[in-house]
Order: structure tokens, then sequence, then C-alpha cells
């Protein structure tokens, strides 16, 4: 069992993972209104989102192309 660090790290971060995490996954959910998933990250205040991602897969390999973007650098 992992211990819950994700409390400590970021207030914002923490809310929107308790409240939109469907998947599992941090920053991913999945919009059953839409039957879509979708990718969100806030970062310094501004809110990166991308959604229409037919399955949970696509929406985790964009949050690994965006994370290892030169944004993070």
């Amino acid at each position: 069992d992992k211990p819950n660090v994700i409390a400590i790290c970021c207030q914002a971060c923490n809310l929107n993972y308790k409240s939109t995490n469907t998947s599992g996954e941090p920053n991913i959910s999945y919009c059953k209104t839409h039957k879509l998933w979708r990718f969100e990250k806030i970062i310094q205040g501004k809110r990166y989102t991308k959604t229409g991602f037919k399955t949970k897969e696509e929406a985790i390999n964009y949050k690994k192309d965006f994370l290892a973007s030169p944004i993070f650098g």
C-alpha cells in the first residue's frame, strides 16, 4: 500500500484529483456525458486541458507527452 503523499503536495491538484479523477490515473478523467476521456492539469495557476480521447490509454499517452514537453523545463 502506497502512502497518500499527494495531499501534502499541492492543494489545487489535490482538489482536482479528488473531485474529477475517475480513472485511477492522476489528471485523467472520464466524461460520461460525452463518453470521452480527458486530461487536465493546473500548473502555476494555469489550467491545461485536452479532451476528446476515445480511450483511457490515449489520454495517458497524451499526458506522458505533455509532461515531457519543455513547459516543465
